[in-house]
């Protein structure tokens, strides 16, 4: 299914066991329904201005956000990609979080799993992350959709 990110500027695709829910400030949450422990969250920044910025984190700031926090971002079809990974706690329960940074043109895309830590083994939690490799690649500017 195509799925509009960043109030509808993007578009990703996922497949369609997903259930999508836009936000009013244009993030998208996406999870498998009845299995909600691992969860997908889409945010978007469109960078307008021409002087680089410390939030400048189009396709060349996720680069160099990269270098400076000492690791590489990969290129997959032309996007930049920074991944971290980290623990958390929030809605009662110990979370794994990972993050992908994806500069695309001037955008920059985060993607955020959050899995309960109890159920990080679980095959849902392997389909989800194995997902997220096509997602990146079928970022793309909703103008393009034909």
């Amino acid at each position: 299914m195509h799925v509009p990110i960043g109030n509808e500027t993007l578009i990703v695709d996922l497949l369609d066991d997903f259930r999508v829910e836009q936000n009013d400030d244009g993030s998208t949450f996406a999870y498998l329904p009845g299995k909600d422990f691992a969860e997908v969250y889409f945010s978007v920044l469109t960078i307008t201005s021409p002087v680089p910025t410390e939030s400048d984190l189009g396709y060349d700031g996720i680069v160099m956000q990269a270098a400076q926090d000492g690791e590489s971002a990969v290129i997959i079809d032309g996007k930049s990609v920074y991944e971290t990974k980290s623990e958390s706690r929030r809605r009662g329960g110990k979370r794994r979080v990972h993050q992908w940074y994806v500069g695309y043109r001037n955008y920059a895309v985060v993607i955020t799993v959050t899995i309960l830590a109890r159920l990080y083994d679980d095959p849902v939690t392997t389909k989800v992350l194995l997902l997220i490799p096509d997602v990146i690649r079928s970022i793309r500017e909703h103008s393009s959709e034909v």
